[in-house]
């Protein structure tokens, strides 16, 4: 229906290498929870380029614009750039990969802007410490007030939905201790690990079984341990559906 070709974790590792470490533009866009930001976190520290992290749904468009120098002397005005954008000095090789996250859930004159960084990696005509650009979003589907981005943006990059693979999640799950409680039940239940619904304000996700996992390692330190703690603990991250069975 989105017409983006889907691509699985090892996928999105292998293009985001390939995209980032040539210098080009790369969304993802993915369900809730699928380790969008991550694999693109860890693809550039892996590159060894410094990651530059920003929240588009917290940005104005000032604030990626730049505001007016007003110590400027002369006529013309002049903008300064906003602390998160350094500038790439003259003779310097941009070090940086600027991952721009929640690009879906920003306004569109927070998106305008964004033209001018992707096409040349400048604000207002300046250049700016960006090797490369990530940006992450979810689906429109999924309830969490996205915006559908425009073409003009959307040309500027590669473009691929990341699907969620139970297996290599799993495998994740395993090296990054997620609970054994957690790694049993899902084991069994894989189609409990992630939900499409939306209409509900809980419903289970990779993150929020994550999320579920660090509160049972803290429970079980402070010997919480009777069942119907335990439900109430897991409950509250992924649904009193998923909690109860």
């Amino acid at each position: 229906r989105l017409n983006l070709t889907e691509i699985e974790q090892e996928q999105a590792q292998q293009l985001a290498r390939f995209f980032l470490k040539s210098g080009n533009v790369f969304f993802l866009f993915g369900s809730r929870g699928t380790g969008k930001t991550e694999i693109i976190s860890s693809v550039v520290k892996e590159l060894g380029f410094t990651l530059n992290y920003i929240n588009l749904s917290t940005l104005d468009r000032c604030d990626i614009s730049g505001l007016p120098n007003l110590d400027d002397p002369s006529e013309v005005v002049q903008y300064k750039l906003p602390a998160f954008f350094p500038p790439l000095l003259p003779n310097q090789k941009a070090n940086q990969i600027l991952l721009l996250d929640e690009v879906d859930k920003c306004p569109p004159e927070v998106t305008a802007p964004l033209l001018e960084i992707l096409q040349y990696r400048s604000i207002n005509g300046k250049r700016i410490n960006a090797h490369a650009v990530a940006l992450t979003g979810n689906l429109l589907d999924e309830g969490a007030f996205s915006n559908a981005l425009s073409t003009a943006i959307l040309d500027r990059g590669s473009k691929y939905i990341l699907k969620f693979d139970f297996e290599k999640w799993l495998q994740w799950a395993m090296k990054n201790g997620i609970h054994d409680l957690i790694l049993g039940f899902l084991r069994h239940s894989p189609q409990l690990t992630i939900s499409p619904e939306n209409e509900h304000y809980a419903s289970p996700s990779p993150r929020g079984w994550f999320l579920a996992s660090e509160a049972l390692h803290r429970a079980r330190k402070m010997k919480i341990v009777d069942s119907e703690s335990i439900c109430h603990i897991v409950s509250g991250f992924v649904g009193s559906s998923a909690g109860l069975q």
